[in-house]
């Protein structure tokens, strides 16, 4: 074998090595930066609500979750059912989710 033939030989188990180095690194990066981010992406929700109160601004409406919202993006009289669909981070609805089976896990079976 001449000298050019080794070097070629060596130079190509490199590649395949950094190649591994690079993506290990990549995994790394979405794990470390880009999983926290993924809980902040909004999640639209669409839900049957009842209206609380009728204001100048608009009408407040509470969510299944307890939440109550004023917007001017609807219009009705207080008590009438209305279908909205708003945004919430997806993290919330886990949150939610959790406190909903400790709930469930503290109530005694009636």
């Amino acid at each position: 074998m001449s000298m050019i033939q080794k070097e070629k030989k060596a130079g190509q188990t490199i590649t395949p090595l950094l190649f591994g180095i690079f993506v290990a690194a990549i995994a790394c990066y979405f794990v470390i930066f880009a999983t926290p981010v993924i809980g902040e992406l909004p999640v639209e929700i669409t839900e049957e609500v009842k209206i609380v109160i009728v204001t100048e601004k608009g009408v407040v409406f509470e969510t299944s979750s307890g939440v109550s919202v004023l917007t001017d993006q609807y219009d009705g009289q207080i008590g009438e059912i209305i279908e909205v669909t708003y945004h919430v981070p997806a993290k919330y609805l886990e949150v939610q989710k959790q406190q909903q089976a400790r709930w469930d896990a503290f109530q005694p079976d009636s």
